[in-house]
């Protein structure tokens, strides 16, 4: 028996269309695979890491590019590691900004901080850190002063209220960004305030449980070496203090001793003591006061 080529040619051909059909198919199916298993060939864009667009609002304008993406940066990976969000906001002054309540400009330092930090909308985004957690830190700066003379204030979640005390906030003020603002007034160089800016900020993710090892987010020496002044300068003050009242002490012991020889009641005048207290910074400064705000220090 003898078969005709002539009549298998449809099945080739119909072989032939399958496989056309068949390989697409395949090759379909393998490329689908390795996106699902992460490995594709073909890059795949990410949405940025982080919960907000951004985390600096310089509307002073006084933070330059380089440095304004450096904390953006930084605050970036913060949020990543630890959710906390750092925000720093900076105004030219307590007059003119904008930032308005109830129709009225908000111009006192520590009421515009609890404003922005609750109330004010940033890219869409209404208060500072996670909510239930209430992990967020901002970091007000004005480059002119309000009537008291305030200029910065760190507003403090009440979830790392633990961390980040209000005697510690003022700390990180008083050792970084209250020297750049000095500094600043007297020479107008506006790059220390860049570097004051950003290590109160690394110092705030410190104490917020974040360290990293990239050497770009590290804090400046050159306060340390300020600092070892300042200490000096506090030792040889409270040893004056001492000597000054041991003197008095020792006088006033004499004539208690010479009084009561004579029947007297003790010392003259009543016991010896301060009425007031010292407070830094010319004030205290009452922390937070708003649903999310646990606490802060301004200067």
């Amino acid at each position: 028996m003898r078969f005709s080529l002539g009549k298998l040619k449809p099945f080739s051909v119909l072989y032939r269309k399958k496989k056309e059909m068949i390989f697409p198919l395949l090759n379909c199916l393998v490329l689908s695979s390795l996106f699902i298993a992460g490995d594709s060939i073909y890059p795949v864009h990410a949405s940025p890491e982080g919960s907000r667009p951004s985390y600096v609002y310089d509307r002073a304008n006084i933070i330059s590019p380089d440095y304004e993406e450096l904390l953006n940066d930084y605050s970036r990976q913060l949020d990543r590691a630890t959710s906390t969000e750092i925000i720093v906001f900076t105004i030219p002054g307590f007059i003119g900004h904008g930032i308005m309540k109830d129709g009225i400009e908000i111009q006192d330092r520590d009421s515009l901080s609890n404003f922005i930090y609750n109330e004010l909308s940033l890219d869409g985004i209404t208060g500072i850190g996670k909510k239930g957690i209430d992990n967020g830190v901002l970091l007000l700066y004005s480059s002119n002063p309000d009537a008291a003379g305030g200029s910065m204030r760190i507003e403090v979640g009440r979830g790392l209220e633990g961390n980040i005390t209000d005697g510690i906030a003022g700390e990180i003020l008083d050792r970084y960004l209250v020297p750049a603002r000095d500094t600043f007034n007297q020479d107008r160089n506006i790059t220390v305030i860049d570097n004051g800016i950003f290590n109160t900020v690394v110092a705030l993710g410190q104490y917020s449980g974040y360290s990293s090892s990239d050497p770009k987010y590290k804090l400046s020496t050159e306060i340390s070496q300020e600092e070892s002044l300042d200490y000096f300068s506090i030792i040889v003050l409270v040893a004056i203090i001492a000597i000054i009242l041991i003197m008095i002490l020792r006088k006033r012991g004499n004539y208690w001793s010479r009084s009561s020889r004579y029947g007297g009641s003790g010392w003259y005048g009543g016991g010896f003591g301060g009425a007031g207290s010292w407070t830094r910074g010319g004030g205290h400064s009452s922390g937070g006061g708003g649903h999310s705000s646990g606490g802060g220090a301004g200067r």
